[in-house]
This record gives C-alpha cells, sequence and structure tokens, in this order.
C-alpha cells in the first residue's frame, strides 16, 4: 500500500482491535513516500495492537515526518496502544534542524486543556534502520515543574510505558527518549550508529523530566559526534532513575551523561543510580556529570 493508515475507532478494555499479518511470507508493507506526515497515525484511540508491518516513509525532500504517529489529545488517558514486530526503515525525516518529532516512532501528548497522558504503551521487538531523526520518542505537552517551563500545565507522568527488545541501526540523531513517564521500563533495546546524521546534542539511549525510569539490558555502540554523543543519560529533571547492566562500546561521546538543573535546584534530580554496565573503548569522557544533582550514585561498573 502507498499513503497513509489512518484506522478509526477504538477498541475497549479486554477487546483491542487488532492489526496484523495472518498467513506466512513477508509482513504487509506500507509506504508513506512522504505523501503524509505519518504512515501510520492514531488520534485520541486506545486499546489497538499493531504488529508484523514493513513501514516506510521517505519524501523527495526531507521534511517532518515518520512512520508511526500516535497522539492523544485533551482526552483524559489514552490507554493500551502497542506497536510489536514492525519493520521501520528509509524515513528521511529532518536532519538539517533539531527535529526530534520526526522518526520511527513517536508518541505525543499534545493539546492545553484537560491533562492527558497515555497508560500502557508497549514497544516492543521493532526494527529501525536509516530513520531520521529520531527512533523512538515518548513526550507530553503537560510537562511543567520547576525549570522546566516550556509545556502547557503541570508535569503528568505517563504510565505503565515499556520499551522492549527493539533494535535500531542508523537513527540521525537519538535512538531512544523517554520524557515525562512515571516508572517506564526500557530494557533490552539495542541502538547502534545513532547520531549519524544531525544537528544540536543527541545521545542514543535516554530520559529526560521523568521518575522512576528503569534502563537495564541495553546496548548502545557507535554513538556519533561529542556532542554528548554518550550511549546513556539521564538527563535534567529525572528523579530515581537507575540504569543498571547495560553494555556502552565504541560510543564517541563515551559512556553515561548526568545531567542536572543549572542553580540552586528545588528537590529534581535526586536519587540517580548508575551500576553494573560495562563500558568498552567509548571516547572523550566515560562519565560526564553537568549540573547540580542530589544522591547520585555511581558504583561497580
Amino acid at each position: 500500500w502507498t499513503g497513509q493508515r489512518w484506522p478509526k475507532g477504538s477498541g475497549e478494555e479486554g477487546r483491542p482491535i487488532v492489526v496484523d499479518k495472518y498467513g506466512e511470507g513477508a509482513k504487509p508493507a506500507i509506504h508513506g513516500a512522504g505523501l503524509y506526515a505519518e504512515t501510520v497515525r492514531l488520534f485520541n484511540q486506545q486499546y489497538w495492537e499493531i504488529g508484523n508491518l514493513e513501514l516506510t516513509n521517505a519524501g523527495a525532500e526531507r521534511a517532518t515526518r515518520r512512520a508511526v504517529w500516535i497522539e492523544a489529545q485533551d482526552i483524559g488517558t489514552a490507554r493500551h496502544i502497542h506497536l510489536t514486530n514492525l519493520s521501520i526503515h528509509d524515513v528521511n525525516g529532518q536532519t538539517e534542524v533539531q527535529d526530534l518529532e520526526s522518526g520511527g516512532i513517536i508518541v505525543r501528548v499534545t493539546g492545553n486543556q484537560t491533562p492527558t497522558k497515555f497508560d500502557g504503551v508497549l514497544i516492543e521487538n521493532n526494527t529501525f534502520a536509516d530513520v531520521d531523526s529520531t527512533g523512538i520518542f515518548v513526550r507530553s505537552n503537560w510537562r511543567n515543574r520547576d525549570t522546566r517551563t516550556d509545556g502547557v500545565g503541570p508535569w503528568l507522568g505517563m504510565t505503565n510505558i515499556v520499551i522492549r527488545g527493539n533494535s535500531l541501526n542508523r537513527t540521525g540523531g537519538d535512538a531512544i527518549i523517554v520524557c515525562e513517564a512515571a516508572a517506564p521500563l526500557i530494557e533490552h533495546n539495542v541502538a547502534a550508529n545513532s547520531y549519524y546524521d544531525s544537528v544540536g546534542y543527541h545521545a542514543a539511549i535516554w530520559a529526560i523530566n521523568t521518575d522512576d525510569a528503569l534502563f537495564q539490558y541495553n546496548e548502545a555502540y557507535l554513538t556519533r559526534n561529542t556532542l554528548d554523543g554518550m550511549g546513556f543519560d539521564i538527563d535534567e529533571l529525572c528523579n530515581r532513575c537507575v540504569m543498571q547492566y547495560n553494555y556502552s562500546h565504541d560510543n564517541e561521546g563515551g559512556f553515561m551523561l548526568l545531567v542536572g538543573q543549572r542553580g540552586e535546584g528545588t528537590g529534581y534530580d535526586t536519587g540517580g543510580v548508575v551500576r553494573y554496565n560495562v563500558s568498552e573503548n567509548d571516547g572523550t569522557a566515560l562519565i560526564q556529570a553537568v549540573g547540580r544533582m542530589d544522591d547520585y550514585r555511581v558504583y561497580n561498573n
């Protein structure tokens, strides 16, 4: 199929709507061809499971575009979005500007009237290749707390976010970014050749403005550039985030970036833990700490 697939409606608890392949043979292919900003789209929908598709979105010129766009706007809580076993490749989004919303799978809370979040997003066992600029990006407009004031209202963390078993090769900027989440789980992902073609500051796998994230059993290697360019990052306004049992190697910027607020701080950027990781042949700075962080522990790496 060439064009956009935007199925309508929602399932219900215990009865999700399922889009998947059947029988033997190749995955059904949907080519966005740059005709739409996204190849697969859901808007204010819930209880969907989408799997085993091949998705591309390459236009004649670079623009803001992605393979999958999942959006919730002013509806309260959107539940149960599962994206599994997708083969995503050849998405020529923006690289001339720092456009985090171009890329592979983008999960976005927008709007400004009703505090809204996702609950129950599973992104599992997908492959990404030649995707610009971001592989997986989870972000909310409801993100303001302390020094973060560019959202529309107070922080509302998304819940039950799981990003697991994904393979990402050649993302123009970042491979996986998780923002505005409460206790997300990011595990068993492999990110190779991140930041191969972009501007600004990027790392392979990281969180910002998030609480109680657990990153474990991930591998990040061949992250380019030294404007960050780390394999892993716990960034500003993160509390009690844990990086453990990860493997970082051959990243030009180094292994681990830790970023806190500048200035006095008011109880955020606390309790981070970096332990039991392996860093091999990483460059520039193995561990770089910037800003104020309280009660961070880095041990047994």
